[in-house]
């Protein structure tokens, strides 16, 4: 029966009718136990101190809405909005689980560039910034018993390396695999209410194309459910840019007023970046320039 103890037989993974037998034999062999209580699939999240909270991603995430002055340099900041803009343009456009490094590269610098220009031109518009979203965060529900193998592999993932960096091998060859290919660094167990399921915050690559790659998790025996972490809350200013034949079609959104549940006030400014200049232009321009229209640009 020992042997059960360590693993999910305990914690509710088997049927109902089991459970009685689980109790009595934890009341009698408590001061025996390695695993804790809090290591069950109800309660799977490690001690506070186990879990990593992520190396930050954007310069300005202490700024409601985003618009505001960030708290590193403005080229930093600037270089962090093309590389989510560029995001924005590739993660839509296939399902690979990373995009292309060098078409990445290429986009962001040409975006960062865009962006300094304007900015540079229209000083008043100097101040916004990229929505900021979570990158490279994905929400699990696992495998109960996985769950404890995960566990189990972030301790020793620790013991081994010191910190949280490198791959997360757990010794299930398909779920590694898939980690090798996506970053997968880091997994944070949450308290979970579902007695057979352990929630999880998986951390991999920035660039990683969180809904492939959810979909590709998924797939796999021991995640139930797999989803990108990008859940924003209320509203904000943001910047879209679009590449069209005469340049890039740089949108910027001021919003304010009750952005918290959704911005009551917004104002949309057009900018046509071209490479030598930027300039401003009207919204029929600017349709006629691009493609397409971000769903907030008529509001």
């Amino acid at each position: 029966m020992i042997p059960n103890l360590l693993t999910s037989e305990v914690w509710g993974c088997q049927a109902a009718e089991r459970r009685s037998q689980c109790v009595l034999a934890l009341a009698l062999l408590v001061p025996l136990l390695i695993v804790p209580l809090s290591a069950s699939c109800q309660g799977a999240a490690p001690k506070q101190e186990e879990t990593a909270t992520g190396p930050a991603r954007l310069a300005n995430e202490d700024v409601p809405g985003g618009s505001g002055k960030g708290t590193e340099s403005d080229e930093h900041g600037v270089h962090a909005d093309a590389e989510l803009l560029a995001l924005r343009i590739l993660h839509p456009e296939s399902d690979d689980l990373l995009p292309d490094e060098a078409r990445m590269a290429r986009l962001s610098s040409e975006l960062a560039g865009a962006l300094s220009q304007l900015k540079s031109t229209y000083p008043e518009f100097a101040r916004f910034r990229v929505r900021p979203v979570n990158l490279g965060e994905l929400f699990f529900f696992l495998d109960c018993e996985f769950a404890l193998a995960v566990r189990g592999a972030l301790r020793d993932h620790r013991n081994r390396l010191g910190d949280t960096s490198g791959i997360l091998r757990t010794g299930h060859k398909a779920f590694d695999e898939l980690n090798e290919k996506v970053g997968l660094w880091h997994i944070d167990l949450l308290e979970s209410p579902e007695p057979r399921k352990a929630r999880a915050v998986a951390h991999l690559h920035e660039h990683a194309n969180l809904r492939a790659v959810a979909r590709a998790y998924s797939a796999l025996d021991v995640v139930e459910m797999a989803s990108p972490n990008q859940i924003v809350v209320g509203d904000s200013s943001d910047i879209y840019a679009e590449p069209t034949e005469e340049g890039w079609l740089i949108t910027v959104r001021n919003a304010w007023r009750g952005c918290v549940s959704g911005c009551i006030d917004a104002e949309v400014s057009y900018f046509l970046a071209t490479g030598e200049a930027v300039q401003r232009i009207d919204g029929e321009r600017a349709k006629h320039v691009g493609g397409e229209i971000h769903p907030w640009i008529s509001k």
